[in-house]
């Protein structure tokens, strides 16, 4: 139960570090192994015992720096050369930064979820190093950490289960299980109007560009079209026959598209009252919707693994992009260009499909982490992508490969919007919380792994 500095000319013990642990037959606090960190100029030391939680110690003064209670089973530790930063890897699969002197906690690099085995820096405390147990050594190259959220949103009383940007106005609109759609002033999120459904449970929203309208979807089978500059109804539209899954604006604003939770699709022209076209396009459920940019083509998805196109104004099915056997679909999203089509969901890769169903190389999900959103980031260049987990991941599709992870969430991110005003990023999760981060920063690669 002792932590001893040695003389290594010597070999003999200079000091005993810390508090002694009187250990009995039954006491578990002090494991076999045991976590242990310290500078190269012997400035600071570090170590962990459970349940004693870290310990900072400071070596030429002889006293305690600072004491931490981790979140879970501590595995590995790291003091940077310079002692100015504590690196904390997890059995859960996280790894924190931590201020030695306050330990206080500066940011999550990683949050998988398997064992961090071994964290060490680079001599010149610029890049951190990290053994993970799905197999892969990760590096990262020191700066400011822009995998933490610029703020959060708070007002929903339950899971978001989706939002959109509605650029006209300046306004994010968020749905959640409250019954409530809310409305954020952009960008510093204040509160900026709510619509109150009673017994409805609205669940989608999709917004205008063209006429300033929100539509909102709901579990009575219903599209509820409001202004959103004065929150105004406009109409309610009720071409589906059974709860709306789904929803999706055409880029021009002639088209609005409902999925329900029978596998049906209703598209409504200009605002039109009744559906200019109906067909089923699924079975049992739509789960997914989006317009390609001209608007020709709606792309579909379900929970059974089948992605589909559809043609807009007949509704006769033009190309099947994918079918995945035992596999969930459950997000997907169209590239500025139309030229490249996302899916995720279940399946242990985020597939990316040329319009003309052709196949091409795909992003591999760390963790076999299920995607529940995903879009373009203005470009055919950058994805995001949402996760059960609660991570947010954004990917760069010129080399496939992750950019960035973000975390701030608990389980269950289901809602995702962007910005490409002040090229900010919102995502929602099942605590009611939205999270906005700068996208900007992702792109200079403050915090990402570089290999």
């Amino acid at each position: 139960g002792e932590v001893v500095l040695w003389d290594t000319a010597t070999m003999a013990p200079l000091r005993e570090l810390g508090p002694s642990y009187e250990r009995s037959s039954t006491d578990q606090r002090v494991n076999v192994y045991t976590p242990l960190a310290a500078t190269p100029d012997f400035a600071l030391a570090a170590w962990y015992c459970e349940p004693d939680g870290i310990t900072i110690w400071d070596l030429p003064q002889d006293r305690r720096l600072a004491h931490v209670m981790p979140t879970s089973t501590v595995s590995c530790l790291a003091l940077s050369p310079d002692g100015s930063t504590l690196a904390v890897g997890a059995d859960s699969g996280t790894i924190e930064l931590l201020d030695p002197v306050t330990g206080q906690l500066r940011a999550t690099l990683f949050d998988g979820s398997k064992r961090i085995h071994r964290l060490v820096f680079d001599r010149s405390g610029e890049k951190l190093i990290a053994s993970c147990g799905d197999h892969t050594i990760r590096i990262w190259q020191r700066g400011p950490f822009a995998n933490q959220p610029r703020r959060y949103f708070v007002g929903h009383g339950s899971i978001i289960d989706d939002m959109t940007v509605c650029e006209g106005e300046r306004k994010l609109a968020s749905v959640a299980d409250d019954g409530t759609v809310r409305f954020w002033s952009l960008p510093d999120g204040s509160p900026a109007g709510v619509l109150r459904f009673a017994d409805i449970d609205p669940a989608q929203v999709s917004y205008n560009s063209m006429d300033g309208s929100l539509a909102i979807g709901a579990v009575n089978h219903c599209v509820y079209r409001h202004r959103v500059a004065d929150l105004t109804r406009l109409n309610v539209l009720g071409g589906n026959t059974f709860y709306i899954t789904c929803l999706a604006t055409s880029r021009d604003g002639r088209w609005l598209a409902s999925g329900d939770g029978k596998g049906a699709m209703a598209l409504w022209h200009n605002g039109w009252q009744e559906p200019a076209v109906k067909f089923w396009a699924h079975a049992p459920q739509v789960y997914r919707a989006v317009f390609s940019p001209d608007a020709q083509t709606l792309y579909t998805c379900n929970n059974t693994g089948e992605v589909l196109g559809w043609n807009t104004t007949s509704g006769e099915r033009t190309v099947e992009l994918l079918r995945l056997e035992n596999e969930n679909t459950l997000a997907i999203d169209c590239s500025p260009s139309g030229d490249m089509i996302a899916i995720g969901g279940t399946a242990e890769e985020i597939a990316i499909i040329a319009s003309d169903g052709t196949r091409q190389p795909g992003l591999s999900v760390p963790g076999s982490d299920a995607v529940l959103r995903l879009l373009f980031l203005g470009s055919e260049h950058r994805l995001a992508s949402t996760h059960w987990s609660g991570t947010v991941r954004i990917w760069d599709l010129r080399h496939r490969r992750l950019l960035a992870e973000l975390f701030g969430h608990g389980e269950n991110v289901a809602a995702l919007a962007y910005d490409e005003v002040d090229r900010m990023l919102y995502s929602g999760d099942k605590d009611g919380r939205i999270a906005q981060w700068d996208v900007d920063r992702f792109a200079h690669g403050a915090t990402e792994p570089r290999r």
